[in-house]
């Protein structure tokens, strides 16, 4: 075997499949910046539906514009989880 096509095969294991979320609706707390955000983006590239939900309004429905904008599916549901 070629060092090519071994690489090529060992990097096969290493990616998850796409569309892993397929189906599925995920809400995500406090996703309106940092690491929310970057997790409802994330849910979003693998296939599900997502809930954007912070409690600055503004900031939650940028983060689904910007999903739904990627071809990814999102709504904004501003509100303060406790």
């Amino acid at each position: 075997m070629a060092p090519s096509d071994r690489a090529g095969q060992i990097a096969a294991h290493l990616n998850y499949p796409k569309g892993m979320l397929n189906g599925q609706v995920a809400i995500v707390t406090g996703s309106g910046q940092g690491i929310g955000a970057e997790t409802a983006r994330l849910f979003a590239n693998e296939g599900a539906w997502v809930v954007v939900s912070d409690i600055d309004a503004e900031k939650g429905q940028k983060v689904a514009d910007s999903i739904n904008a990627s071809g990814g599916k999102a709504i904004s549901i501003p509100g303060d989880i406790q």
